[in-house]
């Protein structure tokens, strides 16, 4: 959910001269934190404990932060006076939970139950 969001973000925001610089930014940045992530994660874990990921990550959503107001100049929120649609996104967020919860837990009955009400919740959401 959140990558197609960036996406559909970026195609917004940036003119379409610049959006395939711009999406290809975003793509290689999304491999990049994939492939280095574990690596990285398992080198500060082990020699600096699990703490100190916490502490690298603060830096690096400050400079993220920092990069979004400096290159974002335009508006990507294009869809002014529209609602939100709050029957659906609570369905949407009880529907996953349930799945989530239930598979981790999908050796117990209640797990079965659970995913079972997550997927009714799907396709209710899908309606």
């Amino acid at each position: 959910m959140i990558f197609v969001t960036a996406l559909a973000i970026i195609t917004s925001v940036f003119h379409p001269k610049e959006r395939g610089k711009a999406i290809g930014i975003n793509i290689t940045a999304g491999y990049i934190g994939l492939v280095m992530g574990p690596a990285l994660g398992g080198f500060l874990t082990q020699y600096l404990g699990w703490r100190s990921i916490f502490y690298f990550i603060v830096p690096l959503c400050l400079l993220v932060i920092a990069l979004i107001f400096w290159k974002m100049k335009g508006e990507w929120a294009g869809c002014e006076g529209e609602k939100l649609d709050y029957k659906g996104t609570l369905l949407y967020i009880l529907m996953l939970a349930l799945i989530l919860i239930g598979f981790s837990t999908v050796t117990q009955t209640f797990g079965i139950i659970m995913v079972v009400l997550g997927i009714i919740g799907f396709i209710g959401f899908i309606v």
